[in-house]
Formats: C-alpha cells, sequence, structure tokens
C-alpha cells in the first residue's frame, strides 16, 4: 500500500476499516465488510471455541488490548471513519487528525 507510512490504520484496506470500527463500536453500514453481530456467540453456536476464548475475561481483555493498539495508531496518523473500503482511500475520508497530517501541514 503506498500510503502505508501515512494513512490510518482503517484505511489501508477493507479487513482493516471492520478491525477499527469494531474497535470504536462503530457502524459498519454500507462498508464493503462488515461485522457478523454477536458474532462470538454465533461462531460458538457453530464451532467449539479455542480453549482461550472459553477463560473468562480473555475476549475482554483482549479487545480492550485491541482497542488499546488502535488508538495509539490514531495518535500518530489520525482516522478516517469516511473510509468505507470500496474505494483507496483518499484525504478528504479522514475524520480524526494525527500528528502526522499535523507535521505534513505545517510544513
Amino acid at each position: 500500500h503506498k500510503r502505508a507510512f501515512d494513512a490510518p490504520l482503517g484505511a489501508l484496506n477493507a479487513d482493516l476499516n471492520l478491525f477499527v470500527k469494531c474497535a470504536h463500536n462503530i457502524s459498519d453500514d454500507g462498508n464493503r465488510k462488515q461485522r457478523v453481530p454477536d458474532g462470538l456467540k454465533v461462531f460458538q453456536e457453530q464451532l467449539r471455541l479455542p480453549v482461550a476464548f472459553q477463560l473468562e475475561g480473555y475476549v475482554d481483555a483482549r479487545h480492550e488490548e485491541m482497542i488499546v493498539m488502535v488508538e495509539k495508531d490514531e495518535e500518530e496518523y489520525g482516522r478516517a471513519d469516511k473510509f468505507d473500503g470500496h474505494s483507496l482511500y483518499k484525504e478528504e475520508m479522514l475524520t480524526h487528525k494525527g500528528r502526522k497530517q499535523i507535521k505534513l501541514k505545517k510544513r
């Protein structure tokens, strides 16, 4: 991805966009990829979940780690809530600026 060093994580591709929107619980309506509502419960009904996912608190702890990673990336690169995965990222899709965009504007 040619914008990999300056685009927000969620704007790199549709999968990462889904990851970021999940972390922030942002609607993914209209996106190229969408979450499965109550996904863990749905998968648990169809498959045997890995042992770690059966441990009390594991899922919540991993979700919190995911949020921390996403927020750290956003501090640097911003957030592009308008990116939906249907087309390439454009600067006007940026909804929250990060340090990278603020530095570029000063130049």
